[in-house]
């Protein structure tokens, strides 16, 4: 009784295991994607804290899960107030993450967005008016004047 006990357990315990293993191997892989988009250089100085400044240079960076030879295209825009957006990038991923270069020009609400696969994630950011600093000045940072 003990041993036939015993086989019934081993039995199911390999069912179970090998249920689980299926569904691992049998798991669609992930479809080229945004994980998320993020403005990586700091906000500017200024009294209000998160805010970005006008005539001043900010990385916005895009991570995404397909990188390889035959990965989509990722594009990062952004747009003012809802308007119209400017593409920044434009380009094939070599590596896990896109950077590319936003110099706001105007006061206002800004939506990026960035997009690969069809699959797209945003962050937003509020511009007040700004000087971009010299490098030996708080390492080159915007100094926020009319947030």
């Amino acid at each position: 009784m003990m041993a036939s006990n015993a086989k019934r357990f081993l039995w199911s315990a390999a069912a179970i295991a090998s249920v689980g293993a299926a569904g691992i191997v049998m798991a669609a892989p992930a479809s080229a994607a945004v994980a998320k988009v993020e403005i990586t250089t700091p906000s500017g100085y200024g009294l209000v804290m998160n805010r970005y400044g006008t005539g001043c240079s900010y990385d916005v960076a895009a991570t995404v899960d397909d990188y390889s030879a035959t990965a989509d295209n990722v594009t990062i825009t952004v747009a003012r107030n809802g308007g119209s957006s400017q593409t920044l990038i434009d380009e094939k991923p070599k590596a896990g993450t896109v950077t590319a270069t936003w110099k706001p020009s105007a006061r206002g609400s800004y939506t990026i967005t960035a997009t690969q696969g069809g699959v797209s994630k945003t962050t937003t950011a509020q511009v007040g008016t700004g000087i971009q600093l010299p490098s030996f000045i708080l390492g080159g940072g915007c100094l926020i004047t009319n947030p």
